[in-house]
Order: C-alpha cells, then structure tokens, then sequence
C-alpha cells in the first residue's frame, strides 16, 4: 500500500545432485549429492515520511535449514537500509537518493583447489559489510559515490584465504544526451 510494502516467502529447494557452477575453484569439481532444503524468505518497506520527506526503511531476510552441507548457501542472508529518495523543483531537474545500508550472510561452504587431488569444501566466516550510496541528478547528468565496507571490516572473504579488499568505492559521473 503505497511505499509500505511487506513480503513473506516459503522456500523449498529439491535436487537430486549439485553440480559445479564453473569458477575456477570448483571447475572440474565433482558433482555431489544433493537433498532438499528448505526456509524462509521475508522483506519489509516502511515509509518514514513523518521523519523526513522521501525517508524509508527497508530490508529483507533468508533464512535456510541447515541439515545438508550445500555450497554457496549460507544459513542467514540479511540487508536492510535507510533509503532517502526524493525530487526537487516543479521542474524535476534536481533528485536525490541516499542510502545507508548493511547486508551479510552467516558462514558457508565454498569449494577450494587443494594442491593434489580435486576440490574440497571449507567455510568461509562471517561476512558483514556497511554500505553507502549518493546519487544527485541535475537535468540529465548524475553525479555518484558508492562506498563499500565502509567500517573496514577486515575478514570479508567469499573463498578461504582470500580476502575481499577492506574497502572500495566507486564515483563517476553519468551525462545522457538527448538527440
């Protein structure tokens, strides 16, 4: 109902063998059995209006059963954010949108190249990151900033021993032009 907005899902995934994705760690990987699992999905969105204009929360939450070893699939995934989105002047030629979020996922199993013999699985820890958006459009032309882990937080890792960059941002300018 309007920017409000609540979303429950029931999960159920069954298969019969699980086999490698293509990255270069599981590439030649042995395909291993598979099962079922099952869990939740659940995803909200609040307007904050009476706080500010344009202000809203917003998130979403997985949660998986935990009785089969699968790859790539933690047991909790979560993001939620404070979202600010709104337009200026009559003319609409000045919009802002701001962000400030979380997300992170709870350990999981990834598959690792051991020097002999195929690949195995090992977990990979905890992973959090903190992350911001700005974005001002005037006319046609946008100006951004995004910015990743933003609390350097150190161990962030997706494959075991390598871990992501501590922090990183990305800016630019986008200009569309009208024939």
């Amino acid at each position: 109902r309007g920017t409000f907005f609540v979303g429950v899902a029931g999960l159920a995934i069954e298969v019969d063998s699980l086999h490698p994705v293509g990255l270069p760690t599981d590439r030649g990987g042995a395909v291993t059995a598979g099962g079922e699992r099952t869990g939740f999905e659940a995803s909200a969105g609040l307007p904050l209006s009476f706080l500010l204009d344009g202000l809203s929360a917003v998130g979403s939450f997985q949660l998986w059963n935990v009785d089969a070893e699968w790859r790539y699939l933690p047991e909790q995934i979560y993001q939620s954010r404070l979202t600010f989105h709104d337009t200026f002047y009559p003319s609409g030629n000045l919009e802002a949108w701001v962000d400030l979020g979380v997300r992170g996922r709870d350990p999981m199993l990834v598959p690792v190249l051991p020097e002999l013999g195929g690949p195995t699985l090992e977990e990979v820890p905890f992973q959090q990151s903190w992350f911001g958006r700005l974005q001002i459009r005037v006319a046609s032309a946008r100006v951004f900033v995004l910015w990743d882990n933003f609390t350097l937080r150190p161990e962030n890792q997706d494959y075991p021993g390598r871990l992501l960059p501590q922090t990183r941002a990305m800016y630019g300018i986008r200009w569309t032009m009208w024939n």
